[in-house]
């Protein structure tokens, strides 16, 4: 076994080079199509154009994602030409050019860093390898990394944080500390729901980090610094292009304003008034009704898969690779299993460190949607999802360990999988 594990190790760049080149083929295949306003692309487009033309409007979310997008079309062009008017809206292929490259940089980056952060935190080159194969045929990952939507910047930055930090925790380098702490404040500055890799970045401090209660409380203050910076940051940028903060803006058929007298408050208190305004405006769309919202008790079943586009009977639908999503559910039982019995924690040779911070994991970005009172759609769920696919690799390895067969025959049955929602996934 030995043996088989160290010529593993030995071909471990080549087979990642591999799944790199499977990344960038699987991400940029058609890129750029359609060239048409895909779901909430008709929301994001509209604010990156109004930064760009400095122009009053309110979002829901923090400003991050949307700065991002509207920085790097800033270098080559005014604004997107596209008024984004509607879903399906045709518009100038150079406009999704700009919306999406950003987004498809972060999901093709998303996965070497899915590998390192999984290798770090299992001391597995293979279980690395293993998680970043699982996340490359995951057709939802595919969707939501291809358009000109956040989430997939959320989880890039959250896993990027995790990986530095494990990364701190092993070298003791102070600037992975550092950067750690810009990558989880650049989660939250995306989405508040963000805040769920800060929350598990707490656990590797409680619970992995070997220092004294003292080192430990000085390591949170180090990290929390960038973190609030980052945040607190995005926002001056957001304040800086938008000088009419105040103006009145209709939200959902709902007066939602600042305040009139938002010019005249200093930073902080622009900060706080902007921040409250945020988390009352989400309280009013609870009896906002959307066809494709989804329970999240049903997300680990896929339930309502969720229509993107339609033309000439092509199609564009987020919906998960069925027997992946299906598998990495059913190893969530594995891990409450693997608690209570001990043979299973056994078999699986899991430590209790490792099961617990799988549930954790998973349980600290599934659990808070249930509060939300909001339509919830299953690109929520990609978080969550993501931790019960780097659980199933985990599980894989293990298997490989007893049986190569057995777990080279699972990797194939999920790689046919991806094929069954290829067309849909791609729009042909």
């Amino acid at each position: 076994m030995l043996k088989e594990n160290s010529k593993i190790e030995r071909i471990s760049p080549i087979i990642f080079l591999f799944l790199f080149s499977i990344t960038l083929i699987s991400r940029l295949y058609l890129f750029g199509y359609p060239s048409e306003v895909v779901f909430d692309e008709f929301h994001f487009g509209k604010f990156v154009n109004a930064y760009l033309k400095k122009e009053s409007f309110f979002d829901i979310h923090p400003p991050l994602g949307k700065l991002i997008i509207a920085g790097f079309t800033r270098i080559f062009a005014p604004s997107l030409p596209c008024s984004f008017q509607e879903i399906g809206q045709k518009c100038p292929p150079p406009t999704f050019y700009l919306l999406r490259t950003p987004v498809v940089i972060a999901g093709i980056l998303l996965i070497p860093i899915f590998y390192l952060f999984l290798k770090e935190l299992t001391s597995s080159k293979t279980t690395g390898l293993i998680g970043a194969f699982l996340l490359i045929i995951e057709n939802a990952f595919v969707v939501q990394s291809r358009f000109g939507l956040l989430d997939i910047f959320l989880i890039f930055f959250g896993f990027l944080g995790l990986y530095l930090f494990l990364r701190f925790n092993e070298k003791r380098n102070f600037l992975c500390l550092f950067f750690s702490g810009l990558s989880l404040g650049a989660s939250l500055s995306i989405k508040w729901t963000g805040a769920s890799f800060f929350a598990i970045f707490l656990f590797f401090l409680i619970f992995k980090n070997k220092d004294r209660w003292k080192e430990k409380l000085k390591h949170l203050l180090l990290i929390s610094l960038p973190f609030l910076f980052v945040y607190l940051f995005s926002f001056w940028i957001h304040f800086q292009l938008i000088p009419n903060q105040s103006e009145k803006k209709v939200f959902y058929e709902q007066a939602l304003f600042v305040g009139e007298d938002f010019e005249n408050l200093n930073f902080f208190q622009k900060i706080f008034r902007i921040n409250k305004t945020m988390f009352s405006a989400q309280k009013t769309l609870k009896d906002v009704s959307h066809p494709y919202q989804s329970d999240p008790f049903f997300w680990p079943l896929m339930e309502k898969p969720i229509f993107y586009w339609l033309k000439d009977k092509k199609q564009i639908f987020l919906i998960g690779n069925p027997l992946l999503w299906y598998s990495s559910s059913f190893s969530f039982l594995l891990l409450i299993m693997a608690f209570i019995f001990k043979k299973i924690k056994k078999f699986f040779q899991y430590s209790y460190f490792l099961i617990f911070f799988f549930l954790f994991s998973f349980l600290i970005n599934y659990l808070p949607f249930f509060f939300i009172q909001r339509s919830l759609f299953l690109y929520h769920y990609l978080a969550p999802y993501s931790f019960l696919i780097a659980n199933l690799a985990f599980l894989i390895e293990k298997i490989r360990e007893k049986n190569q067969f057995i777990a080279l025959t699972f990797l194939a049955i999920f790689f046919l999988s991806f094929f069954k929602n290829f067309a849909i996934t791609y729009g042909l």
